[in-house]
């Protein structure tokens, strides 16, 4: 919200469009006001850290300052009661359109206590995905190869690992931590963690024959990563191709891909080498079915 505040014009006066008429306007001004578009006393107030907001509302009126109606979360909060309304606000904006039904309500209910405790701390979010990332390798770990109860376990710290890997992302949106390195490390942590299942799961099958079906898997998981990341999000677009590449590359599909192959390793360990064939071809589609889209995106414009 403050974000599309601040990329307002400067040429007057701005405010927040929900605060206009409260008693705690948020508003943006001109880097080198005038004294008309400044008052004195309003400046001496702000020095002295007095409260000023009836009367900046007042003088905002007077001088007509812009409306802007920007995206997020806004709550007046006048007495404790109001704290928890604008708790809840925050957290409901730290979901993403991209997540999943297990994104939605599992990771993210978990991540909230979690963000609840770490905002008040100095931990960093890269912090917290370097803690991710250890889930992550216990759960790959249990699967090379794995056992009836490691498989299950392995599963458990993915899940474990999913919920740290979301409150990262979510701290690092409370407390103005976002960066590009950021987001470059828990791409690499996810891409390595998701990876090193895959190629668990073929060592869990056995032989060598499994082992290259495993590296197989590896590969397209990392090519398929890649293209997530780097892609134009158009080519997720169309009721083909497009429609279909949006519910490939979730963490709901990679669950069953895990629970799938945890129990074939407890009911039927000969069938695991079909999981890990199956999940071989599988982690191609979402590159694979990339590029068929970019051709079509292509031969479309050409014509």
């Amino acid at each position: 919200m403050l974000a599309g505040l601040l990329a307002a014009p400067l040429g007057r006066p701005t405010v927040l469009a929900e605060s206009a008429e409260g008693t705690a306007p948020v508003a943006l001004l001109p880097a080198t006001p005038s004294a008309t578009l400044c008052p004195v006393a309003l400046e001496k107030d702000l020095a002295a850290g007095r409260p000023v907001g009836s009367e900046l509302a007042r003088w905002l009126r007077e001088v007509k300052a812009v409306p802007l109606a920007v995206p997020g979360p806004y709550v007046d909060v006048r007495r404790p009661a109001d704290l928890a309304r604008a708790q809840a606000a925050l957290e409901a904006s730290l979901s993403l359109p991209a997540d999943s039904g297990m994104d939605r309500r599992l990771h993210r209910r978990g991540a909230r206590w979690i963000t609840r405790f770490l905002v008040r701390t100095d931990v960093t979010p890269n912090h917290v995905s370097l803690v991710s990332l250890a889930f992550g390798l216990g759960a790959i770990w249990c699967f090379w190869p794995a056992t009836p109860g490691s498989a299950f376990v392995g599963v458990l710290l993915y899940a474990l690992g999913c919920i740290v890997d979301h409150a990262d992302g979510g701290l690092a949106r409370l407390t103005f931590q976002e960066s590009r390195f950021g987001a470059s490390l828990d791409w690499t942590i996810d891409t390595l963690i998701h990876a090193g299942l895959v190629l668990g799961i073929g060592l869990t099958a056995g032989g060598p024959a499994m082992l290259v079906v495993g590296l197989l898997g590896a590969a397209g998981v990392t090519l398929s990563a890649l293209f997530a990341r780097y892609l134009p999000r158009e080519v997720e677009i169309g009721p083909t191709v497009g429609g279909v590449l949006r519910n490939i590359a979730n963490r709901d599909l990679f669950y069953l891909l895990l629970l799938g192959a945890a129990t074939l390793r407890l009911l039927a360990p000969s069938l695991v080498s079909v999981a890990a064939v199956v999940v071989a071809v599988g982690s191609q589609a979402y590159w694979v079915g990339c590029l068929a889209r970019i051709r079509r995106l292509d031969r479309g414009r050409a014509a």
